[in-house]
C-alpha cells in the first residue's frame, strides 16, 4: 500500500488536489449557470405549475381547514406581507389570477398605492394564501430541478473529468526517472521491520 512509500503517498496527493482543484472551477461555474437559468425565466406553462383556478381552489381548501384561532393569528401576521402581493401576482399573471367559475374568488389587479386597514379582511387573507400556493407550487418544480441537474453537473464536470484525466496526470508528474529513489523510499518503521526479519532468518 501507498503507506510503505511516504513521498510517493504525498507526491499522489499532491497531484490529485491540483486534478481535483482544477475540475471544481467549472463545475461550480456550472452549477451557478443552473441556478441563473431557473432565475432567468418562470415557466408558468411547466405541467407540474397548479395555475391559477388549482391555486384558488388549494387556498379555499386551507383556508377551510384552518380553526379559528389560527385565523386570526394569520391576520396579525399577514397584515405587512400584503404589500409584496401586487409584485408576486404580476410575476405569475401580470397582476391576476383567473378562475371560469363566477362564485370563485379571483385576484384582481393591486392599485398603485395601498391603503391597508390594520387587519387585513378575508378576501385579502384568501389572495395571500393564493400567492402562497403560487409560490410553493413553482418553489417545488424548481427544487426539483435543480436536485436532478446539479448531480449530473457535478458528475460530467468533476467525476467523470478525474476518471479520464487522474492517470495521465500522476503519470506526468510521478513517472520520472530522477524521483524513482525518493518515491519508492520506504518508511521508517517497515525498514527496520525488514531488517529485523533479516536478522531472525540468519540466525
Amino acid at each position: 500500500t501507498l503507506s510503505r512509500f511516504p513521498e510517493l503517498a504525498a507526491r499522489v496527493r499532491t497531484a490529485s488536489h491540483s486534478l481535483v482543484a482544477r475540475a471544481a472551477a467549472p463545475t461550480r461555474h456550472m452549477v451557478t449557470k443552473l441556478i441563473d437559468i431557473e432565475l432567468a425565466f418562470l415557466n408558468t406553462s411547466h405541467e407540474d405549475f397548479i395555475g391559477g383556478s388549482g391555486a384558488v381552489e388549494a387556498a379555499v381548501h386551507r383556508l377551510q381547514q384552518r380553526p379559528k384561532e389560527q385565523k386570526s393569528a394569520m391576520r396579525m401576521a399577514t397584515t405587512a406581507a400584503k404589500q409584496a402581493s401586487s409584485s408576486i401576482s404580476d410575476l405569475f399573471f401580470g397582476g391576476s389570477v383567473r378562475s371560469s367559475s363566477a362564485g370563485d374568488p379571483r385576484l384582481s389587479r393591486m392599485p398603485e398605492t395601498l391603503a391597508l386597514p390594520e387587519e387585513p379582511s378575508d378576501r385579502e387573507l384568501q389572495e395571500l394564501e393564493i400567492i402562497r400556493v403560487l409560490v410553493e407550487s413553482y418553489m417545488a418544480i424548481v427544487r426539483k430541478n435543480v436536485q436532478d441537474s446539479v448531480p449530473k453537473a457535478v458528475m460530467s464536470f468533476l467525476v467523470d473529468e478525474l476518471i479520464n484525466t487522474m492517470q495521465s496526470e500522476l503519470v506526468a508528474s510521478l513517472y520520472r526517472d530522477e524521483l524513482l529513489d525518493s518515491l519508492l523510499g520506504e518508511n521508517t518503521q517497515t525498514s527496520r521491520q525488514r531488517g529485523d526479519m533479516e536478522r531472525m532468518v540468519r540466525i
